[in-house]
């Protein structure tokens, strides 16, 4: 994924920084437990957000010890559907990358797509129905990029394919929300990639969906209002859910993390995804 849903440390209470810090560790081991040690690689911010938004019980923590640091932290026993749903949102991206890339540019990726297709068939037959969804999703996207449609059009299909990851057993009323939620933070991470990835794509001569939408001088100001109106949807839907233990962490990312993010973004200043795990294990 693209590590852009993210807490602000300084403002999260000791507690909870180590309820978020035991997520991002438990959802690390559920990956290597379940799919394998190189799935593990495939870890980001965006989905450890996923994995405490879709929790409605106590934390349950135990103390393991990590395989790439060798050492001991507490792990959050980890969910059903977000270890699979990390390994298959990863997996399609990398096929992504692997076609739009030429030789030896995607050689990167389709040594990843080999060294993660068993993790990958694990992960189908076990969401199969949101594999499928995002596949079909995926393909829809590309060609909503390529066509001559508004920029909605493809932020809406990346969007989807993250509210597609709220699993069936949801209750009905919760899971609409959930799905609410979802899909304007999806859209809101599809936005705010494409700006941050912008003065190097064109520098490239790669794609870019802002670029191809409304040119090489866009609006700027345009762009975020449209990414503060998902998140104002993403936190009201946030406060018609069950009051869990995790919720302060989840206000704390909707309502001063992802803020912060998209300011360091607009700024050029956002560089944190080559980091990702380093700095989560040194807390912040």
């Amino acid at each position: 994924m693209f590590g852009y849903v993210r807490p602000a440390v300084p403002e999260l209470r000791v507690r909870e920084h180590e309820l978020y810090k035991a997520a991002y560790c438990g959802l690390c081991r559920g990956l290597g437990v379940r799919y394998g040690f190189a799935a593990r690689c495939l870890l980001a911010y965006d989905l450890v957000f996923l994995e405490l938004l879709l929790r409605r019980d106590a934390p349950k923590t135990a103390v393991r010890r990590c395989p790439l640091s060798l050492r001991r932290r507490r792990c959050l026993d980890c969910g059903d559907a977000s270890p699979s749903a990390t390994v298959i949102l990863a997996y399609l991206k990398l096929r992504d990358d692997a076609r739009d890339e030429r030789f030896p540019k995607n050689l990167a990726a389709r040594l990843a797509l080999t060294a993660l297709s068993g993790a990958y068939k694990k992960a189908k037959r076990d969401a199969p129905e949101f594999a499928s969804r995002a596949e079909n999703l995926l393909r829809e996207l590309s060609e909503a990029e390529c066509g001559g449609g508004p920029l909605d059009a493809a932020a809406d299909k990346f969007a989807l394919i993250l509210s597609a990851a709220v699993p069936r057993s949801v209750a009905d009323g919760e899971k609409r929300i959930l799905e609410t939620l979802l899909y304007h933070a999806g859209r809101w991470i599809y936005l705010t990639d494409a700006v941050d990835d912008f003065a190097e794509d064109a520098r490239r001569g790669r794609f870019n969906i802002l670029a191809a939408k409304l040119g090489a001088e866009y609006d700027r100001e345009r762009v975020k209002l449209t990414l503060e109106a998902s998140l104002a949807i993403a936190r009201s839907s946030l406060e018609l859910l069950t009051e869990t233990e995790y919720s302060p962490v989840l206000r704390n990312i909707l309502y001063l993390g992802l803020p912060n993010v998209q300011e360091l973004v607009f700024a050029g200043r956002y560089s944190a995804k080559p980091r990702l795990r380093m700095t989560a294990e040194r807390g912040g």
